[in-house]
């Protein structure tokens, strides 16, 4: 067991988890405390029982207490101004970046202007210069970590699932029930990030209304609702320890992104809902982008598509024909989060590095 004390900065409560930043918070510091560190968070989840809880007075007590800092970088400049400490002597404890995202995410989100962004990107990689190590949630993250921010020591950590929280249910969940014999496939998600491809769901589900397709598709999230299609279900936003029941009813997952210039580092995104869909044995249709296409392997633990109606319509036609294949197919995606792409390897492989970070 370690006793190492980690001091948390990342700027949101992760628990209760909500979003997709939170809920990888949540379980990195679940899966870390569970192997004996200590998670010391400033003015943060104050009710969070895996969390040494700092007030805002004793913001000295964050600066002395934790062997290293472990910050959280998304599209914001935000969480890695607690470098600057670093950067003017203030402190010398190690600093590990968890990479999600670069700064361009916040342009394409229509957020700041390029002046902004590169003002911001300076001063990011100014900061990544005191930044003893990186974890990086896709690829594409290592190599930005790498050769643009300059950090010497980056390690490839890709998200996961808990197996142990999401897998098949036996009852149907409440709200989908009223659907028994249909194929129910399932869309969770925020639409107010661009990449988010809901409008090919949309596009889908009419194709399949014009063709009397008993198919039913259930899209979680505050969406805008587009109440001609009969065959979606609109459900607001399902906390994330209440979500794993929803899944577990479904049959399909999509897990699908807008085709559109990634520049200049490609599709960085570790979709959470990915993981979540395989350990819940649900078939999972993916874009043919990024780390979607390394976790897939066509035709065997899913499927994988481009932005073609056509073909997700004959998939999803096909999954409802052949119950056998998919039962397989469903096991196969579930192996693949328990074999590797769960919260415990991901939680391994960052205590390492921190290890060799002390």
């Amino acid at each position: 067991m370690d006793e190492i004390k980690i001091g948390f900065w990342d700027g949101m409560n992760a628990y209760p988890p909500g979003t997709g930043g939170s809920v990888h918070l949540y379980q990195m510091i679940r899966k870390l405390s569970e192997r004996g560190c200590k998670i010391y968070k400033y003015f943060k989840d104050a009710d969070n029982p895996d969390v040494h809880y700092i007030r805002k007075r004793e913001f000295l007590q964050f600066l002395t207490v934790p062997d290293l800092y472990y910050v959280r970088i998304d599209g914001r400049y935000l969480n890695e101004k607690i470098n600057w400490l670093k950067y003017y002597k203030i402190i010398n404890k190690p600093i590990i970046w968890e990479i999600n995202s670069p700064i361009e995410e916040e342009v394409w989100s229509n957020k700041i202007d390029i002046k902004t962004l590169k003002n911001q990107n300076r001063a990011r990689c100014k900061l990544a210069q005191t930044t003893n190590a990186a974890t990086a949630v896709s690829r594409e993250m290592a190599e930005y970590a790498r050769s643009v921010l300059g950090i010497p020591k980056v390690k490839y950590v890709p998200n996961g699932s808990d197996p142990e929280m999401f897998y098949r249910r036996k009852e149907l969940h409440p709200l989908l029930r009223g659907y028994e014999g249909k194929l129910k496939v399932v869309w969770s998600g925020s639409h107010e990030y661009i990449w988010q491809d809901v409008g090919f769901i949309e596009k889908t589900a009419e194709r399949l209304l014009q063709k009397n397709s008993s198919i039913q598709f259930f899209i979680i999230g505050k969406i805008k609702k587009n109440e001609s299609l009969k065959n979606i279900t609109y459900i607001d936003s399902v906390p994330y320890l209440e979500i794993p029941e929803l899944l577990g009813s479904a049959d399909v997952g999509l897990c699908l992104y807008r085709i559109m210039k990634y520049e200049p580092y490609g599709f960085h995104l570790s979709p959470l809902k990915l993981y979540d869909y395989l350990a819940s044995e649900l078939i999972v249709i993916g874009s043919k982008m990024g780390q979607i296409e390394e976790v897939i392997e066509d035709g065997r633990n899913g499927y994988l598509v481009n932005d073609d109606v056509n073909c997700m319509v004959s998939l999803l036609e096909l999954i409802g024909r052949d119950s056998v294949k998919a039962k397989a197919m469903a096991a196969e995606g579930r192996n693949t989060v328990k074999n590797f792409y769960n919260w415990d390897r991901a939680a391994n492989d960052t205590l390492e590095l921190i290890r060799d970070c002390i």
